[in-house]
């Protein structure tokens, strides 16, 4: 299948997909006119934290390439970053082409050496991801009363398997056979190859780390502020929740950013917490500040960093 099918492809699924969500949702759009009303103030706080997010993502990535001896400038690897984004709105999980792509061109990067750079440190971030769940989760159950034990199991399993699973994935080495010789089996090698580098530099490791913990967070405050914007009160540690399980959404959603998939998990986890059509508002303001910051922005890093490499490809 060629490369404009497929995408074709992709947008007919996403766009069936969205308006399946949009119809079983309707009657939580009722919400939908808070927006008008939300202070100022809230956006801009929630657009802060969001560009502050984005900006600890491209710190992760500068310090990982620099690691490997591609020293590049936060400000570059900010706009990578938001590059990265805005592919993934375009077509869903193509957003690491155009970055992989410049850094090859520029910096000499080469595209399963960037993919395996990636794994590891979205690996660390999922170590935080799963612990901060479990931790929230404990919290709910034992002192926030959120949660009744036997209704808070599924997403206590949820975030044991994310940690358990990346904990075993960091201090076990992968056994890839050497008659393996595809690009999955070369992605993984390179990945346990260059596990080893961040595990013999446990001070780059733990900045990675607090790095991916301070994501975790400012995600979750992100959310917050716009649950706050459409009049619901301050409860983090469920929002916390919210945030991951919206995260986690990534990896099954067939639609740009995850759209409807990421708003079905916040609902589902605040289901019992507030009105669901004030979280359908908070979700789709949040949805609607990153989108804004994702389309402005990007055009200044595909102008400045990814349109002179093409031209000379050209």
């Amino acid at each position: 299948m060629n490369k404009p099918v497929s995408i074709i492809l992709r947008w007919s699924l996403a766009l069936g997909v969205t308006a399946l969500f949009c119809y079983a949702g309707r009657k939580y759009l009722t919400g939908l006119g808070r927006l008008k009303d939300v202070p100022p103030l809230w956006v801009l706080a929630n657009a802060a934290v969001y560009l502050l997010t984005r900006y600890c993502n491209g710190e992760v990535l500068r310090l990982a390439l620099n690691r490997l001896g591609c020293a590049i400038r936060g400000y570059e690897a900010f706009m990578l970053n938001m590059v990265m984004s805005y592919t993934n709105l375009l077509v869903p999980h193509a957003g690491m082409g155009p970055p992989a792509m410049y850094l090859k061109r520029k910096h000499g990067v080469a595209y399963t050496d960037y993919v395996a750079l990636v794994m590891p440190t979205f690996t660390l971030q999922l170590i935080c991801a799963g612990a901060c769940g479990l931790g929230a989760m404990t919290w709910l159950v034992t002192v926030g009363h959120g949660y009744s034990l036997t209704g808070a199991i599924p997403l206590f399993l949820l975030f044991a398997a994310v940690l358990v699973g990346s904990l075993v994935l960091c201090l076990c080495p992968l056994p890839i056979p050497a008659t393996w010789n595809n690009r999955v089996a070369n992605v993984l090698r390179r990945f346990s190859q260059t596990w080893s580098f961040f595990r013999t530099d446990p001070r780059l490791t733990g900045r990675l780390l607090a790095i991916q913990l301070a994501v975790v967070l400012l995600r979750a405050l992100r959310l917050q502020l716009a649950f706050c914007a459409v009049g619901v009160g301050w409860n983090f540690p469920i929002l916390l929740v919210a945030s991951i399980c919206s995260q986690f959404m990534l990896f099954i959603s067939i639609t740009p950013g995850a759209l409807g998939f990421r708003e079905a998990a916040i609902g589902y986890v605040l289901y019992n917490f507030c009105d669901p059509s004030l979280s359908v508002a908070a979700s789709l303001l949040d949805r609607l500040v990153m989108t804004t910051l994702i389309v402005g922005v990007a055009q200044i890093g595909l102008f400045q960093f990814i349109r002179p490499v093409l031209r000379r490809l050209a």
